[in-house]
């Protein structure tokens, strides 16, 4: 079935649909274009030689032999003028994209525009529109001005295009883990905490929240205290729940908070990052920061419910959502299963392809659980999993760079140390590296820190027990080895 955006002139009706084809995987189509593809004109010459209401006639033929083809179309402005036309789009998912008439005009400004679309010769921007805002408002509609990100409409559209709350994976191993494509926020009567970004972008229908800061601050004594207070002031009793409602840093203090308080009350998860949907809100495990150490103070605790939406990922920035992709590929490559699609379809992955993502979504979860039902407190096998995290929890606090990313850094870093002692060899560092490098690029992986700063934080890392550290080995996708080393001979290695 075919999905029709429909809207003005310049409404960026072209460039929002091609992001869409991309992100479904479905073929992408601009009407006129097809038209001008049928009749061997361009759409101005139609006009001149046969006028506009043939060219009406045109987009009616048009549309019935695209609506049943898996296709997003991108409809001609005019197409809603005529009642046939309509009709059709009525029966399937049609958007209007009601973009901010002073773009549209600042768009169709120049001299190449006016003499490609005939009817801006006869009227203006407004007289168009005047005339069609009835028949656009028809539509479910969706406002476009000049501070409105192409991400954030673009995941609005794909959730009215695909079936709401519609399940693809579900886990019932430990937790009902459930991936799903449409999540209503709103039907929640719980506690919300959540980042100022995304309050901004997902917390209008959210009345009882508690609002930190965005990244890692949000991980301090002091917003655990507000968050305390909150729920006492509140009088909250251990059946209440709390939720979290962000990335992994909002996910992180949720579950200590609910670990905590009373001894414990309800605790929910939705994670919005790729980085807390493959990672940081799978597995239990949460925690605040103090005194620039990560996870010093934490506790173990499973949530009632992990909900994972991969629609919230894309309205990330590149970064964001980089330092997912980074995680993803540390527990693929660890594991092997599912490792190959950073090679086969990692352009997909850029374009963040749904059901690439959904791949990556779906492997990591899988790996990490099978880890955690196995070692749950993070007392043996479950160390595979700090793989780049040990130097990565260095270089994120020295540098201040988001967590992924000097995830990235401590793997290629550890790589380096264990190659130089001749434990990984040559092949293995290089197949890695040059995935790294294609993720996060090369200058990111050539920072340099000395020695002594990065010795400082090891010395503090809560990974370190009897003063020994865990140093994973690739050998290849799905073959490790885990090496228990003194923590003297390793800060002799740095």
């Amino acid at each position: 079935m075919a999905f029709f955006i429909v809207g003005m002139m310049g409404s960026g009706k072209t460039t929002i649909g091609k992001k869409i084809s991309k992100i479904l995987n479905m073929k992408f189509i601009d009407m006129d274009s097809y038209i001008e593809a049928l009749e061997s004109k361009s759409i101005r010459d139609i006009f001149n030689e046969k006028g506009e209401i043939y060219f009406r006639t045109l987009e009616t033929k048009t549309l019935n032999l695209l609506k049943d083809k898996e296709i997003i179309v991108s409809c001609g402005g005019g197409v809603i003028l005529k009642k046939e036309n309509r009709e059709i789009l009525k029966k399937y998912k049609t958007v209007f994209l009601d973009t901010d008439l002073q773009l549209i005009k600042n768009r169709m400004n120049s001299k190449e525009e006016i003499e490609k679309r005939p009817l801006l010769k006869k009227e203006s921007i407004e007289s168009i529109f005047e005339k069609r805002k009835n028949y656009y408002n028809k539509f479910k509609t969706f406002k476009y001005d000049i501070k409105t990100e192409d991400n954030y409409i673009i995941s609005r559209i794909i959730r009215y295009f695909l079936d709401e709350n519609k399940i693809i994976s579900e886990d019932n191993s430990i937790q009902n883990y459930k991936i799903i494509l449409n999540y209503k926020v709103e039907e929640f009567e719980d506690t919300f905490i959540m980042s100022e970004k995304v309050n901004q972008i997902y917390g209008k229908k959210i009345s009882k929240k508690i609002i930190l800061e965005n990244g890692e601050k949000s991980k301090s004594i002091e917003n655990f205290q507000k968050i305390m207070n909150y729920l006492v002031e509140k009088s909250k009793n251990r059946s209440h729940t709390l939720v979290g409602f962000g990335g992994g840093t909002i996910t992180d203090i949720t579950g200590y908070s609910a670990s905590v308080y009373k001894r414990g009350m309800k605790l929910k998860l939705i994670p919005t990052t790729l980085l807390s949907q493959v990672d940081a809100a799978i597995g239990g495990k949460n925690g605040i920061d103090y005194k620039g150490y990560k996870n010093i103070i934490g506790t173990f605790k499973y949530p009632e419910i992990t909900i994972i939406d991969p629609l919230f990922i894309l309205t990330l920035d590149e970064s964001d959502y980089i330092q997912g992709l980074v995680e993803a590929f540390k527990i693929n490559l660890l594991y092997g299963e599912g490792f190959e699609i950073f090679e086969k379809e990692y352009e997909n992955i850029l374009n963040r392809n749904i059901n690439s993502v959904l791949k990556i979504i779906n492997n990591s979860i899988k790996q990490k659980i099978n880890i955690v039902k196995k070692d749950f407190e993070d007392k043996g096998i479950r160390n595979i999993l700090n793989y780049g995290h040990t130097l990565g929890h260095a270089f994120e606090s020295i540098t201040g760079k988001p967590h992924g990313l000097s995830v990235a850094w401590g793997i290629r870093k550890e790589n380096e140390i264990l190659k130089k002692k001749g434990i990984m060899d040559d092949h293995t560092f290089y197949y890695i590296d040059r995935i790294l490098i294609k993720i996060v690029g090369e200058e990111l992986l050539n920072i340099n820190i000395e020695s002594k700063n990065l010795k400082d934080f090891i010395i503090n890392d809560k990974k370190i027990n009897r003063n020994k550290i865990n140093l994973i080995s690739i050998i290849k996708p799905g073959s490790y080895e885990l090496l228990n080393i003194d923590l003297k001979d390793f800060l002799e290695m740095i």
